[in-house]
């Protein structure tokens, strides 16, 4: 094989290495909600064992946009934007009868198929 030859399979080879790797590192660590940075950099550096190392971390923080749930004056506490947009919207379409109905629907979105839940109580009580 030529010295030509050679150099293009090589820039081919370091191509496809980084193209496989540190893309799939980054697609990886964009799921698992981790800088995008970290999984190019271990999967350029370590390849298919970088990315099993990136799939293991842990996940990152979540991003979440909390807002204060208020059901007719009643606060309770600070809430993901889309679960506080949930129970306002069930209220305003009449769904719950009394408080009592909307504190058990708030238990159960914070952690649901439990009976007993550390939701706090609603101010004013």
């Amino acid at each position: 094989m030529t010295a030509e030859a050679l150099a293009v399979v090589g820039t081919l080879a370091v191509a496809f290495w980084a193209c496989a790797f540190g893309g799939g590192g980054a697609y990886i660590a964009s799921v698992r909600r981790r800088p995008i940075a970290e999984g190019v950099a271990f999967g350029l550096v370590l390849g298919p064992i970088g990315l099993l190392i990136e799939a293991l971390l842990p996940l990152g923080p979540e991003d979440v946009d909390l807002v204060d749930l208020r059901v007719n004056g009643v606060g309770f506490g600070r809430w993901p934007r889309a679960d506080a947009e949930l129970v306002q919207r069930m209220a305003r379409e009449g769904r719950f009868r009394r408080m009592e109905d909307v504190e058990r629907f708030v238990a159960n979105l914070r952690c649901p198929g439990r009976v007993e839940c550390d939701v706090p109580p609603r101010a004013g009580r």
